[in-house]
């Protein structure tokens, strides 16, 4: 069945973008591993993905392994993944790709295919297959892992329904007088820190405050 445009008032979009914001929260600290042999990297355990597809999809996710490829003394190979939005009903297809070793005898040359441990691929293939889903999942959201490793990351910010909330934070931040009425409306509003609005507004009006003490007004 293919996917058909959808026309969605105004309370589904705040539902829609709502979970979509769900789906860019970090994963639990608790849940994170460091994989030490690739330069302290961080990742979530396929165990946790699989679950956590489980519990945002509920149940409703499917994974294909598309193929692979022997490169050297590695696999490498590539898949996708379909959720089914649990608001609008769609199928959201990721794709993804991913790289593994043959474990092979030390000091051996890595194309010298006989030098692997006998029966390696065994172990080897599962592990190729839940890279490709880690990888693919990524693409979901930050809950999945997708900023682990990135030096550079942004936040989800709601456009559709967001403008009347932008608008209260703007007018909120404008009443504080002074820094301490500032540093006050932060400490209040400690779910607004990721906020790029409440950041950016707060950050002018902390300038404007500055400059009108200094006298910059006159």
């Amino acid at each position: 069945m293919e996917n058909t445009p959808l026309k969605m008032d105004l309370a589904v979009l705040k539902q829609a973008e709502n979970f979509t914001a769900k789906l860019n929260e970090s994963p639990p600290d608790s849940e994170v591993r460091v994989n030490k042999a690739a330069k302290n990297s961080r990742y979530l355990p396929v165990s946790f993905i699989e679950m956590k597809l489980d519990e945002v999809f509920l149940g409703q996710w499917d994974f294909e392994f598309k193929g692979f490829q022997v490169i050297a003394n590695e696999i490498v190979g590539h898949g996708n993944l379909t959720v089914v939005h649990p608001l609008t009903g769609r199928n959201i297809i990721r794709s993804g790709t991913a790289s593994v070793m043959i474990m092979q005898k030390a000091d051996a040359d890595i194309t010298d295919i006989s030098a692997k441990y006998k029966n390696t691929l065994v172990k080897d293939f599962p592990h190729l297959e839940s890279e490709v889903l880690k990888s693919c999942a990524k693409k979901l959201g930050k809950m999945f892992g997708r900023d682990l490793n990135r030096e550079h990351t942004d936040e989800y910010e709601s456009i559709y329904t967001g403008e009347e909330e932008k608008q209260a934070i703007r007018l909120q931040v404008l009443d504080c007088k002074t820094e301490d009425d500032l540093k006050k409306l932060w400490q209040e509003n400690t779910d607004l820190h990721k906020n790029h609005s409440f950041l950016t507004a707060i950050k002018s009006r902390t300038a404007e405050i500055k400059s009108f003490d200094n006298g910059d007004n006159h």
